[in-house]
């Protein structure tokens, strides 16, 4: 068997939930790592998918079958069974580290940014602040070049641009890819600086579709920026925590508009800053009213959230014995926002909702947000 073995290293705590997250156990399954494998694979396959085949259900389904046939789909689809890719990692963390003890690294210079990013879902969690994670990658006798080198781009592009664990898009459980070693089809090696993560990027993003796709993938819309360099993970991650911070503040509407729901007067538009992502929440303390910003979907469709298009990651530069710096990543992925039809539902328990078909909030937000970062550098245009 033809094989790859990926090394990685822990930049930022890793929610990782063992048998019962809440009790503060934390634990790491292949399978974590296989569905972030997964999600850079389809990632980076739409672009070429989609020329190939042009219109868009087409291309989706022959994603689909692509993705069954090298990693296995579950049982009951047509395609049921076990991939070509076989998988398996071990992982040696440096201990365990409270969700409070998180939040309070990153106060300091940025009011509470980490705590921020953090958002309130990991109450009573641990993570582990480090360590690394070894992935061995088996290929199934036939499987061709073409496959491998996916994988292989996939592989690497975990470990420039992505994460895993809770909070993974807001930069917790970041991972640098140390070592990259076996059976390869790509010359590249780990980046140790700024220009080598820039010429990685572009050796591995080449083809973008130029429409914006169904979902999160490369496009011609896409941007990834280096948005601020430091000394210290905790420090650069707070600090982009607390621009995130300070970008709500500013968009007072959204307050008033959640207000005007709150008291039963349907808004102009959904709150703006449903552009990074559903649901939202607002909590009004005079009469402790609660104003919730969701998908407008039946239940029974199950798609009650929306990730954001914004994925962050703190990336690690090694550089001699104490001197390492730590870059923020931001990767934006436009797509489309929700399923064609659906739209945003702006909901007050015990009333009726307030429904905006078709309405996607503006992508504008998000290049200002990215455009604020001073020192950025465009790591993908």
């Amino acid at each position: 068997m033809k094989q790859l073995r990926a090394t990685y290293t822990v930049v930022t705590p890793m929610f990782l939930g063992g048998a019962d997250p809440r009790a503060g156990q934390v634990g790491f399954r292949p399978p974590s790592f296989k569905g972030a494998l997964r999600f850079w694979w389809r990632a980076l396959a739409w672009s070429e998918v989609v020329e190939a085949v042009r219109d868009v259900p087409s291309a989706l389904r022959e994603l689909h079958r692509r993705e069954a046939d090298l990693f296995g789909s579950a049982a009951g689809e047509h395609t049921g069974g076990q991939g070509r890719v076989l998988l398996s990692a071990d992982w040696q963390p440096e201990g365990t580290v409270t969700a409070d003890a998180v939040r309070s690294a990153g106060r300091g210079g940025q009011e509470d940014g980490i705590g921020y990013l953090m958002g309130q879902g990991l109450k009573g969690r641990n993570a582990v602040p480090g360590g690394r994670i070894g992935v061995l990658v088996s290929f199934r006798p036939g499987t061709g070049e073409g496959d491998r080198k996916d994988v292989e781009r996939s592989l690497l592009t975990i470990g420039f641009l992505g994460g895993l664990g809770s909070r993974a898009r807001r930069g917790f459980g970041s991972l640098t890819i140390a070592a990259l070693e076996g059976d390869r089809q790509l010359d590249l090696a780990p980046p140790r600086n700024v220009e080598g993560l820039r010429t990685a990027l572009a050796t591995l993003i080449v083809d973008r579709a130029k429409e914006r796709p169904p979902y999160s993938a490369f496009s011609a819309r896409s941007r990834v920026d280096l948005s601020l360099v430091g000394g210290s993970a905790a420090g650069v991650h707070a600090a982009v925590g607390g621009q995130m911070q300070e970008l709500r503040q500013a968009l007072g509407d959204d307050t008033r508009r959640a207000r005007e729901a709150a008291d039963g007067k349907k808004p102009d538009q959904p709150p703006e800053r449903s552009a990074f992502g559903l649901p939202l929440q607002f909590y009004f303390k005079r009469d402790r009213a609660k104003v919730f910003v969701e998908p407008a979907v039946r239940k029974e469709d199950r798609m009650d959230r929306r990730a954001s298009p914004l994925l962050i990651q703190v990336h690690r530069f090694e550089g001699e014995p104490g001197a390492d710096q730590f870059g923020v990543v931001q990767t934006f992925l436009p797509a489309q926002f929700l399923p064609r039809g659906k739209g945003i539902r702006v909901q007050v328990p015990r009333k009726a909702p307030f429904d905006f078909p078709g309405f996607s909030p503006p992508e504008a937000l998000i290049l200002g947000y990215l455009d604020a970062f001073t020192g950025r550098r465009t790591m993908l245009p």
